[in-house]
């Protein structure tokens, strides 16, 4: 079946790409997020990332936005003098989100997560998006690109798990959420331990991730470690009963730790094997 949002949203990154071919110095332009994968619907952005020898100016950026008939910006994050930007206008009512950045600055940032193993990085987004993305310009520097990113640095994946081995123990959800009809602060235990559990898989399997976890089923097929069925698994998680939800969250858990006690050595699991031992204060 044709999907008809998508088709639409390619033949406009299309006119995109060649207004940027105008631009000196245009090396590579990638498509990314669900247009990239074929899943666009109504509601769905065109996601570009597009890279330069240097970056254009401000009123060369201007110029671009006014031949395509763009918006006003909804937003111009950065200074392309200083390397890059983040900019976002609308085309016939759809948005366009484009992360620019001249090659240069571009590896140097980089360095942030594939040699300072920081975490937290947005920058992680930008990775998972080279992995996933459609060429539409500049092969070769594509190629270059996806090279710098695609050998997912162990010291990453060790923050990674070091900082989401953040489990309660299950009695903290039931007893001190739920049966005392606490039931947000239930749910927001829920929400952080699945975002826990999908961190660690990110981790294990080598996966970059920043954010959150949209499509969830296209994170589950890059999964080839640990639980199977995560998506039903994580999904059902939030219609089931207490206590077969936080059992749900503990057996998944209890698969990871043991990967990671086997494959990662590095990572002490110490302190959540004792924080999951805690017992339950006594009643009275």
């Amino acid at each position: 079946m044709t999907n008809i949002h998508n088709q639409s949203r390619l033949a406009s990154a299309g006119r995109c790409v060649a207004e940027l071919s105008k631009l000196p110095g245009l090396r590579c332009v990638l498509l990314t997020g669900s247009v990239a994968s074929g899943q666009a619907d109504a509601a769905s952005d065109v996601d570009m990332a597009v890279y330069f020898d240097e970056m254009p100016g401000r009123e060369q950026l201007e110029a671009f936005r006014a031949a395509l008939a763009g918006g006003d910006w909804i937003f111009f994050f950065g200074d392309p003098a200083e390397g890059g930007c983040a900019i976002s206008f609308s085309i016939d009512g759809v948005k366009h989100d484009f992360g620019m950045a001249a090659l240069e600055p571009w590896r140097e940032w980089m360095q942030d997560i594939l040699v300072e193993h920081n975490h937290e990085s947005p920058l992680q987004k930008a990775a998972s998006g080279i992995m996933d993305a459609s060429v539409l310009y500049g092969p070769v520097t594509a190629d270059w690109i996806r090279q710098q990113v695609q050998d997912y640095p162990r010291g990453l994946g060790v923050r990674m798990l070091q900082a989401h081995l953040n489990f309660f123990p299950a009695w903290v959800p039931l007893q001190m959420a739920w049966q005392r009809g606490d039931i947000l602060h239930y749910q927001q235990i829920l929400v952080e331990e699945a975002n826990h559990l999908l961190h660690l898989l990110c981790a294990v399997n080598s996966v970059y991730h920043y954010g959150e976890f949209k499509r969830l089923g296209q994170y589950a097929a890059k999964f080839r470690l640990g639980p199977r069925d995560v998506e039903h698994r994580i999904n059902a998680l939030f219609s089931s009963p207490p206590e077969q939800a936080v059992g749900e969250i503990h057996a998944m858990l209890a698969e990871l730790m043991q990967l990671i006690e086997r494959d990662w050595p590095e990572v002490d699991t110490a302190r959540q094997r004792m924080r999951l031992a805690l017992p339950q204060q006594p009643a009275g």
